[in-house]
Formats: C-alpha cells, sequence, structure tokens
C-alpha cells in the first residue's frame, strides 16, 4: 500500500515537472526572440546616422518625406513605407525617423530569420546563434543604420525564405498563391530578387507540372501582378506634380534604366567573384566557413530536401549575380565595392548548411565535444570584433553632407543660379544632398540650382536629346551650353571649377564658383566664407568612396579659395591633402585647381 501511494505521488510530481517544462519551454519560444531583437536594438541604435548619409541616402530622405519619384526603378515600397515611419512623433526629425525605418526592417529581419531557422532546424540555439552571427555581418549592420532600400530589401528575401519554408511544410495552391504574391511585392522594393527568378520558375514548374496544371499558372501570373501594383504609385504621384519625378515618370523608362542581363565572363568575372568570398570571409571568419562546406557535404550525403534549392540559391546569388552585373567587364574598385550591398543574400542562404552541420553535430554521442566546441568556433571571432565592427558603422556623429551642402547653399548671394555637375562619383552626394536642403529643410528657396539629374532638372531649354549624344563628355557639352545661355546673366555659380572657359573667369568663395563674365570685376573672397568640415576622423567618413569622394572636392575648393584670398601655403596644405584622398590620379579636379594657383600666381 505505502510503495502504491509513492508511485502515485511520484507521478503527480512528475506530471508537474512536464507541466512546468511546458510552461518554460513556451517562455523560451516567446522570449529567445525578444532577447534577441533587444540585443539587435542596442546595437543598431547608438550608431544610427542621426543626419542625411552619403549615396543615395539624402534622395531616398527627400524621397518618401515628399512622396516623389525616386531614381530607378522607383522603389515604390520603400518610399511608402518610409513615409509612414516620417510621420511617427519618435524622433525630433523627418531624417532620423527615415533612418529608423531601416533599422526597424533589419530586426525584423532577423527575427524572421530566427524563425525560419527554427522551422528548419528545431533548435533555439542554433537559430538564435546563426540570426546573430548573420545580424552582426558588418554590410547587415551597415544597412541598419541610413535611409537605403537595402535593409528592406533583406527583409523581403527573409520573407521569401519564410514563405517557401512554409509551403513546404504543407503544400498547397493557397502557399503556393502567397509565395508568388510576396515575390512579386519583393520586386517593387528592388531588382535583387530577380536573381532567383530562374530558380523560382523552375520549382513551381516542377512542383505543378504544365501539362496538368494549364489553369493554375494565369492565376499564379495574376497574384504575381497583384504584389506589383505598388508600381502604380509611379504614374499616380507623377501626375500630382511632385517635388520631383525621375524620367517624368515614365513607368517604362524607370523599369527598365537598371536592369542588368549580362553573359559575358572574363578574369575579371573571376575578380568580382572574389570579392563574394571576400565579403564572406570578413563577415563570418575562416572557421564558419569550414562548417558551411561540411554542411553542404552532408547535405549532399543525405539527400537532404533542400539540398537542390540551397545550392542553386548559393550559385545564382554569388557568381550568377557577378556575370549579371558585370558581363566580362574590366575591374573597378567602385563597382567592387558597390556590389557588395548586393551579397547579403549570398551570406543569407549560406546559414542553412552552416546549420544542418552544427544540427548532425548536435545529435552526435560526442555533442559537449563537437558541437558546442563548433558553435563556439563561428561565433568567437566575429564576437571578438564586436568592437571594431560598431565604430565602422557609427554613423551617429555623422554630419560632413548635411553641412556641406547647407554651407554651399549659404554661402550663395540672394537669387543667385548655381550649375552643378560632374563626371565623377561626387555627383550624386552633391546633388542629393542639395536635394534634402530644398525639398525636406526648405532651405534658400531664392536660390535656383540646375543639375543633369531629375531631382534637380536642367532649365527648360536645355536640349536633352541633343545632351544624350554627348554623354561620353556631360560636363563639356553642359559648359558649353552655359556660355551660350548665361553669359550675360548676373549671380552665376557653380560647384565645379572652370578655369578654361572663354567666357567667365571662375572664382572660388568657398564650396562653389562664381562665374564672373571676363573683362569684369571679380568678387571680393573672404576665407571665413568656408565651412570647417566636422569629424572627417570617423571610420564612416573614410570606408565609404562616395564620402571620399565628396571629402576630396571638399580639400580642392579650400585649396582654391586659399589661392583666391593670396593664401598660397594653406592652399598647398589643402592641395595635399586632396591629392592624398582623391580617388584618380591628376583627377580632373587637381588639374582645374592647378590652373586657378596659375591665375594668381603664374605656376
Amino acid at each position: 500500500m505505502l510503495a502504491f501511494l509513492i508511485a502515485e505521488r511520484m507521478k503527480i510530481i512528475f506530471i508537474n515537472i512536464r507541466v512546468e517544462y511546458n510552461k518554460m519551454t513556451k517562455i523560451l519560444q516567446t522570449i529567445t526572440p525578444i532577447i534577441l531583437a533587444v540585443l539587435m536594438f542596442s546595437l543598431y541604435y547608438p550608431t544610427l546616422a542621426r543626419s542625411v548619409y552619403t549615396e543615395d541616402s539624402a534622395e531616398f530622405v527627400a524621397a518618401s518625406h515628399t512622396l516623389s519619384v525616386a531614381h530607378p526603378s522607383g522603389y515604390p515600397t520603400y518610399l511608402m513605407t518610409s513615409k509612414l515611419f516620417s510621420v511617427l512623433p519618435i524622433f525630433s526629425s523627418v531624417v532620423e525617423r527615415i533612418n529608423f525605418a531601416s533599422l526597424f526592417w533589419t530586426i525584423a529581419a532577423v527575427i524572421l530569420l530566427y524563425y525560419s531557422l527554427l522551422k528548419i532546424f528545431k533548435s533555439k540555439l542554433i537559430g538564435f546563434s546563426l540570426s546573430f552571427l548573420f545580424a552582426i555581418a558588418p554590410m547587415v549592420w551597415l544597412q541598419a543604420t541610413y535611409a537605403e532600400v537595402y535593409a528592406l530589401n533583406t527583409f523581403f528575401f527573409i520573407l521569401l525564405f519564410w514563405l517557401y519554408l512554409y509551403y513546404n511544410k504543407n503544400p498547397s495552391r493557397k502557399r503556393m498563391y502567397l509565395f508568388i504574391f510576396g515575390y512579386g511585392l519583393s520586386l517593387t522594393n528592388h531588382y535583387l530578387p530577380l536573381a532567383l527568378s530562374p530558380l523560382i520558375l523552375g520549382w513551381v514548374l516542377y512542383s505543378f507540372p504544365l501539362h496538368n496544371n494549364f489553369k493554375l499558372y494565369p492565376k499564379l501570373f495574376g497574384f504575381w501582378l497583384i504584389g506589383l501594383l505598388p508600381y502604380l504609385y509611379i504614374p499616380i504621384r507623377a501626375r500630382m506634380e511632385p517635388a520631383f519625378n525621375w524620367f517624368d515618370g515614365s513607368a517604362f523608362n524607370l523599369l527598365t534604366f537598371n536592369i542588368a542581363y549580362g553573359h559575358k565572363i572574363s578574369m575579371h568575372t573571376v575578380r568580382y567573384f572574389a570579392d563574394v568570398w571576400d565579403q564572406f570571409l570578413s563577415s563570418f571568419g575562416f572557421l564558419y566557413i569550414i562548417v558551411f562546406m561540411f554542411g553542404i557535404a552532408l547535405m549532399l550525403y543525405y539527400k537532404h530536401q533542400l539540398r537542390t534549392m540551397v545550392l542553386a540559391s548559393l550559385a545564382l546569388l554569388s557568381f550568377g549575380l557577378v556575370i549579371t552585373l558585370t558581363n566580362g567587364n574590366e575591374y573597378t574598385e567602385f563597382a567592387g565595392w558597390f556590389y557588395k550591398n548586393l551579397y547579403i543574400p549570398f551570406l543569407l542562404v549560406s546559414l542553412v548548411p552552416a546549420g544542418f552541420a552544427l544540427l548532425w553535430l548536435s545529435r552526435s554521442k560526442y555533442k559537449l565535444i563537437f558541437f558546442y566546441t563548433a558553435l563556439l568556433a563561428i561565433l568567437i571571432w566575429p564576437t571578438m570584433e564586436l568592437g571594431n565592427r560598431f565604430l565602422n558603422n557609427d554613423r551617429s556623429e555623422y554630419v560632413f553632407l548635411n553641412n556641406y551642402s547647407s554651407y554651399l547653399l549659404n554661402s550663395l548671394p540672394q537669387d543667385a543660379t548655381l550649375f552643378t555637375y560632374h563626371d565623377n562619383v561626387v555627383n550624386d552626394p552633391l546633388v542629393f544632398g542639395l536635394t534634402y536642403q530644398r525639398f525636406v529643410k526648405n532651405l534658400r528657396q531664392d536660390v535656383t540650382i540646375y543639375s543633369l539629374t531629375s531631382v534637380l532638372p536642367p532649365p527648360d531649354n536645355f536640349p536633352v536629346e541633343e545632351a544624350v549624344q554627348h554623354k561620353d563628355d556631360y560636363q563639356k557639352f553642359y559648359k558649353q551650353y552655359i556660355e551660350q545661355n548665361f553669359s550675360n546673366e548676373k549671380n552665376i555659380y557653380s560647384t565645379f571649377a572652370w578655369p578654361n572657359s572663354d567666357t567667365f573667369t571662375s572664382t572660388s568663395i568657398g564650396p562653389a564658383y562664381a562665374l564672373t563674365p571676363k573683362g569684369k570685376e571679380r568678387p571680393l573672397v573672404q576665407q571665413t566664407q568656408y565651412y570647417a568640415a566636422d569629424n572627417l576622423y570617423l571610420p564612416s567618413v573614410n570606408n565609404n568612396f562616395f564620402n571620399q569622394a565628396t571629402i576630396t572636392k571638399y580639400y580642392y575648393d579650400l585649396a582654391a579659395n586659399m589661392y583666391a584670398t593670396g593664401n598660397l601655403k594653406s592652399g598647398q596644405w589643402f592641395l595635399a591633402q586632396a591629392l592624398e584622398h582623391d580617388l584618380q590620379e591628376y583627377s580632373t579636379f587637381y588639374k582645374n585647381t592647378v590652373l586657378l594657383r596659375k591665375q594668381f600666381y603664374g605656376n
């Protein structure tokens, strides 16, 4: 009798333990993604840009704020979602709110990635570890800190990954419709998901053979078109006279301008492909790559159901993407740097083989030795790098483009006319910085700004079709147009030095150049007119091609300003600084600055 009572009591105790265990499991399932989100927020938020950053950031802030039509491909989903963030009362300025949208989408992507990996591996530890590893990859972190389309693009890739797993769990037509709709929607933010189109098409045809499912394909096409509906934003907004309107809202031009279709291979292709692996290595480390390769071998050996999709995705998002983008063209440092933004999906897919290797090790008899050692090995180096990654991605104190573009405008007299165009990467941040000042901060509305972009278009009588015929030297054609049409105008300024003009003398007033008709007195120049740049020592200023080009122009302009004010020694010092930052040896900037020096000193 006593033994029976003890057994019953033990049974009740074990039942209670089981209940408590299930409760703890549910709590862990809830709290793990919350811990991950809090952890990433604590890393990302202190590095978030509080001002406009370089590249296309300033244009996207202005386009989102004013609901304009941005450069190709228009990015309607990004603009509309960023507009929603811009009206939230979470920060004091519009630019901070739109920058925060990138942080939000990156954290949302990481949390969705955790749930996707949990769906595959049924291990919270593996899902958490790999999601964290992905989140602290330098390029992922970078894209969480300022206004750009790439954070939302990462979210869409992970959403497609989750939708694929959702379909695989219980295949049905409804779930396929949902995936195809999500794929169409992802293309309204960025074209990069097109890289997976051969794989997606092959998967759909394999899942639903055409001869047995002929009536299904019009429905699939219809759901894909529904996903593309945000593109209607472009013609609708174009007819509402937005602040700016690329290609006059021509949907065809906007949607086809940036589509890449390369197919050629050369030795330069190999070098671009090496950049993919360089980013792979710098993101995760050598030990991770060993685990990744081991995972691929295991997936092939055990014929894992995801092996075909994973291997095909890795190939398309690395070698296939490089061929499409480069078409065998010569390797350039700028292109190699710029394309690194597009390799994040490759990093994402690589997590699956790595996770499969970890899962296999976790089921080993010697789990304590092999699994935890491997997990520690792939986490230890990126975690030790957290300090460096934090410093390199810290944009919280970056103010250069905002201050430079605002000072440029404020240096001009009342009712001035400013011409800007450069055959150089500096053109985008400079023009977009002025766009931000004009349409977001409403600065100096009295100044007329002309460029060869749609955000600040050229004068109405500018011969656009004739200019296209001179696309190899837009700058020369642009200058000829200015000489022919503005030689008798007052208050004419440019952002470029123009020492060899037949019509004007070019005098640096600081960040701009006064164009005075020859024979008339030059303007009086004061050194106090120029902006002393802030925080040029920051890694976020110096590790970016666009920033480097803008700083180069800053130093060349400052050298020209010193020459104009009779300060040869300071001019030479700033010229040396410009040469140190210049991406091109003896560039046009350098030659023009030296020619301006000759006007004052004869050497």
